[in-house]
């Protein structure tokens, strides 16, 4: 299954899902990563696309704020960005490590 190009494409899962009170099995919307398109790929990895534009803006903003002839402290910058970051991208891994076993498992793919 191709991404659908919605919300729902940038989910990863085996596309169908059952229903917790009737069990019956319908389409979530989801596919698993060797499955996704690359722009779903991408929108799965960096679902907010304006963000790295925000913290840009803030960094230029404190920089010609900044009265005194001191450098921006880029140490305390980072030590607050990268590490949400870095979670988020291990979370991400993970996920992704998970789709592609799944999608490996014998008998886990119907043709």
């Amino acid at each position: 299954m191709q991404g659908h190009g919605g919300p729902l494409s940038s989910l990863l899962g085996k596309g169908q899902s059952a229903c917790w009170h009737c069990k019956r099995v319908s389409s979530d919307g989801s596919c698993e990563w060797p499955e996704m398109s690359g722009k779903d790929r991408r929108l799965f990895l960096f679902p907010i696309t304006r963000a790295p534009l925000v913290i840009l803006g803030l960094v230029a903003w404190v920089a010609m704020e900044t009265k005194e002839k001191v450098l921006f402290d880029y140490i305390l910058f980072f030590s607050v960005l990268v590490p949400p970051l870095v979670i988020w991208f291990g979370f991400r891994a993970w996920q992704i490590s998970r789709s592609v076993h799944r999608y490996n498992e014998p008998g886990a793919r119907v043709f």
